[in-house]
């Protein structure tokens, strides 16, 4: 719906367009789903935008207004592929979590999708409130810490699950949920995704954050998606594994390690490479299943 000038409310009509689950992971076939059913919107996970980019001048997506990202990182290679991809659209970086909905957004256009590593987290929507903390104190100015939600749309706690209880905190009168992101704000006053408490690792008693260390793979033209795990080792405590898939065009092990070695830290550099052939396993979600390659690699 919107609002007329005279006071009304006009009201349109619409659809959704169901993808086929069993085909959901065939770049042509998503292609052809854009192209015939020419909807105004699409929104998906990075999963999506990274078949649909494989899919290239078969998709037509002239017909969209407006791309949401949503659900993880989607790599900058991806990204920047995007205003071709959809050249009519408006771009969108949509955040949440399952525990608050959605709840920042951020507009972006062509030049921020291929130059920024790292898209900003954008504003909160309406009624949802953003804090960063650092411990107990709150960042206000520029600075990293937990970003925690306040929200009308939260679950009020988790089913059979009373020792996740401390994710949700009371304070200023409101009930906040700490979501677990690390965050840093910018002397912009914009908030940033660093990673996540759960992803880091400690590799020599140094601490890592595995997804840094993918967004420096993926970073590679060469590169299609990566993952970073970690598994235990008797010298470091943990080592750091990364499967990569290329997008067809020769990459070797020494090429990545030599990448890494040139923008991290001397214990972030994965002590092996695994070069797949095949699409990363994915969980229901969308996102990378890391747990499956641990078990690969174990």
């Amino acid at each position: 719906t919107e609002a007329h000038p005279a006071g009304q409310i006009r009201g349109f009509g619409g659809r959704v367009l169901l993808v086929d689950p069993a085909r959901a992971a065939e770049p042509a076939y998503l292609a052809r789903w854009v192209r015939l059913g020419r909807p105004h919107v699409v929104q998906g996970v990075p999963l999506l935008f990274r078949l649909l980019a494989e899919a290239g001048a078969r998709l037509r997506g002239d017909a969209v207004r407006h791309v949401l990202l949503t659900g993880d990182h989607v790599p900058r290679q991806v990204r920047r592929q995007l205003p071709e991809l959809f050249p009519h659209a408006r771009l969108h970086n949509v955040y949440g979590c399952t525990e608050t909905n959605d709840s920042m957004v951020h507009g972006f256009d062509g030049a921020e999708a291929a130059d920024g590593e790292v898209l900003p987290l954008g504003e909160p929507v309406p009624g949802t409130r953003i804090a960063v903390l650092d411990g107990e104190h709150e960042v206000t100015g520029p600075g990293s810490g937990e970003r925690l939600v306040s929200t009308p749309f939260q679950t009020p706690g988790y089913l059979a699950e009373p020792a996740a209880s401390d994710r949700f905190r009371e304070r200023d009168g409101r009930i906040w949920y700490r979501t677990g992101d690390l965050v840093e704000r910018g002397a912009d006053g914009r908030i940033r995704l660093v990673g996540r408490t759960d992803f880091q690792v400690k590799v020599r008693g140094v601490r890592v954050n595995v997804e840094e260390v993918e967004r420096v793979l993926t970073d590679r033209p060469e590169v299609a998606e990566a993952a970073v795990v970690a598994l235990p080792d008797p010298e470091a405590g943990v080592a750091l594994h990364a499967f990569v898939r290329t997008s067809g065009a020769e990459v070797t092990g020494l090429q990545l390690r030599t990448l890494c070695a040139a923008r991290l830290n001397r214990v972030a550099i994965p002590s092996r490479f695994h070069l797949m052939a095949g699409p990363l396993p994915v969980g229901p979600t969308g996102k990378v299943d890391r747990r499956r390659l641990q078990e690969q690699v174990a």
